[in-house]
């Protein structure tokens, strides 16, 4: 069968792709995430291994509740990621920050400024 065909067989609800060089996520009938690259744009040396979509090499990293899928994106030797809302959106209001940690250090902490 097709590849829709077979998803609804098999109750699948999310196709997990890597390694496209940039972050995308694609509501269709079965939604998709795609991923950077551990790569980076290697070939060309102008990037600074920037990928299309200006991350680093780097990956994925996701987390699974329930129905709830959660993902950061983690660029490779960086410590801490930084969620933010959409890319050249307008700040209104509140907005909510996250940011991750990754493999915390015991007494580590996060500290950040805002407008300096």
């Amino acid at each position: 069968p097709d590849f829709l065909a077979m998803a609804r067989q098999h109750d699948v609800r999310m196709q997990l792709v890597g390694d496209i060089h940039v972050l995308a996520h694609k509501k269709r009938s079965v939604p998709y995430r795609a991923g950077g690259a551990l790569a980076g744009c290697w070939w060309n040396p102008r990037t600074n291994q920037l990928c299309p979509d200006l991350m680093p090499q780097g990956y994925l990293v996701y987390r699974v509740r329930g129905e709830k899928l959660e993902q950061f994106y983690k660029g490779l030797g960086q410590r801490v990621a930084i969620v933010s809302h959409r890319v050249g959106a307008a700040w209104q209001g509140q907005v909510e920050i996250r940011a991750h940690l990754v493999q915390p250090q015991k007494g580590e902490r996060l500290e950040y400024s805002i407008n300096g």
